[in-house]
């Protein structure tokens, strides 16, 4: 057995509802393997991965005589009608399995699994990774760390962050639920059973056996604290439910999308039009008319850094205007609420002759579309500098963390300096030598035709053109050189002959 043959054998299982997918899954794990162990694709397997393909293709080919119900309980007014989704993780997959639950009867609907990613990554992320392939109505999960941070209001690391933002957005988080292990029929995907273990499964047919009755569902609070023993980095213990969380204040983010611009200038000037609309509305007189002052387009750009601050450092503000201890970012960067509410940074330079922003610069989040426009408006206003100027310049009035890489990483895709001090376009790599120029042979047996340019020659006539026809051998770069009037066939023919 190749490779090749196990994907080619692997690939032919035709069961788009995923009935199989326990059975499945073991292949798809087994494929996995030999990625990683970085096997070729026509070498032929050791004894071990032989032994284990025979096992998996001889479920795969039992389970051909596998017999399922296609047929749901009949759906009326005044049954409720519920769509269960049970999700799971393991170390090497992670996957759902859904069910159609009616006036006491359950069906399996269909099931969805995958093999975990090469790149190595922690269990919570893999329940989290399986939550969000789940689909609507109830959703259920074994993994506590998942769900609390599904109902957490707190900061979380970008990658959790993203995840379940994403999951918030299509499902409500009152439809989650917490069930024990031995009852989330989508623990037989991550691990996969047998053909005869498939066939016996009412767990995997219909689901937990307190599932028709929803008397008998577990119940489980966010609200209770996690006690959890785990080497995981990414699990922190959870507050009780005294701990209020940090409410988010609507900001410009709200009503004007950023993202949309491409410019600082454009989006101050944008920005500073509608505070001077919405402040023609609720004054009487005068009205503000005109072009816009620098004191609008100040007072827009400090309401943007405001915003964001308030997004991307909540947890800091709300910390600065208590009487708690200290967060770490707080006593690195000694932060502190100036007269407006923005977090400025602390330094020493209090008794310079600067302004108050160059005293205390502004604190920027380090991945922000806002952030983003601040260099870019910079690196344009110094007429393209250098890194290193950048920086400077941006250290003046703002301070943002590692600074120095997101310049960076921002002026590489520069357009007008990629123009000026870009890489030359690098001519691509020879062909190799054709047949005829690595064979010994005669001269001239395979030859090459070429004309030099036009030559200026003294006659007796006076001045007049002429050129030279250079019949050059392929294998022995032998050259002949034949003098020629013109460029007419006639004329090449008796060079050549």
């Amino acid at each position: 057995m190749t490779k090749r043959n196990i994907l080619q054998a692997a690939s032919k299982q035709y069961d788009p509802l995923g009935w199989l997918s326990p059975i499945v899954v073991r292949a798809k794990l087994l494929i996995q393997e030999l990625w990683r162990k970085q096997v070729n694709w026509d070498e032929p397997l050791d004894d071990d991965f032989n032994n284990k393909w025979f096992q998996v293709a001889a479920d795969v080919e039992q389970s051909a005589s596998v017999v399922m119900a296609r047929r749901y309980s009949v759906m009326s007014s005044n049954k409720s009608v519920y769509l269960h989704v049970f999700a799971d993780a393991s170390t090497k997959a992670y996957g759902a399995v859904a069910y159609l639950q009616s006036a006491g009867q359950v069906d399996f609907v269909m099931a969805k699994s995958r093999v975990s990613p090469l790149k190595t990554t922690t269990l919570p992320r893999l329940e989290l990774r399986a939550a969000l392939d789940s689909i609507k109505i109830k959703l259920w999960s074994d993994s506590q760390i998942t769900l609390h941070w599904i109902f957490s209001k707190k900061q979380l690391k970008p990658f959790v962050a993203n995840r379940v933002r994403e999951i918030c957005l299509l499902f409500p988080t009152s439809v989650w639920g917490y069930c024990h292990t031995d009852d989330n029929a989508a623990d037989l995907l991550t691990r996969g059973i047998s053909s005869t273990q498939l066939q016996s499964s009412t767990l995997w047919s219909h689901g937990p056996p307190w599932l028709p009755s929803q008397s008998n569902w577990p119940t489980w609070s966010p609200a209770t604290v996690l006690h959890v023993q785990t080497n995981d980095e990414e699990v922190e213990p959870t507050l009780p439910a005294t701990d209020a969380p940090v409410t988010l204040k609507p900001g410009l983010g709200q009503i004007i999308d950023i993202t949309r611009y491409s410019k600082l200038t454009k989006l101050l000037r944008i920005t500073a039009y509608v505070l001077r609309f919405i402040t023609n509305i609720k004054q009487t007189l005068p009205k503000l008319s005109g072009h816009l002052t620098p004191t609008e387009l100040s007072h827009a750009q400090v309401l943007w850094i405001k915003s964001v601050q308030q997004h991307s450092f909540c947890n800091e503000i709300a910390n600065l205007q208590s009487k708690a201890s200290r967060l770490p970012l707080i006593r690195q960067l000694r932060l502190h609420l100036n007269n407006e509410g923005i977090v400025c940074c602390g330094g020493r330079i209090h008794n310079a002759p600067v302004s108050q922003q160059v005293k205390f610069p502004y604190l920027l989040p380090q991945k922000h579309w806002l952030t983003e426009l601040i260099i870019q408006d910079i690196h344009q206003r110094h007429f393209h500098s250098g890194t290193n100027s950048t920086v400077t310049y941006l250290r003046q009035l703002y301070w943002l963390p590692a600074a120095r890489r997101h310049v960076r990483s921002i002026l590489r895709h520069c357009v007008t300096c990629n123009k000026l001090s870009g890489s030359h376009y690098k001519a691509p790599s020879p062909p190799p030598l054709p047949k005829h120029r690595l064979q010994m042979m005669n001269p001239f047996t395979v030859t090459g035709i070429d004309f030099t340019g036009a030559l200026y020659v003294r006659t007796s006539r006076g001045e007049s053109k002429a050129y030279i026809c250079l019949f050059t051998c392929a294998s022995s770069r032998a050259v002949n050189l034949e003098v020629v009037t013109d460029l007419s066939e006639e004329t090449f023919l008796q060079a050549f002959r």
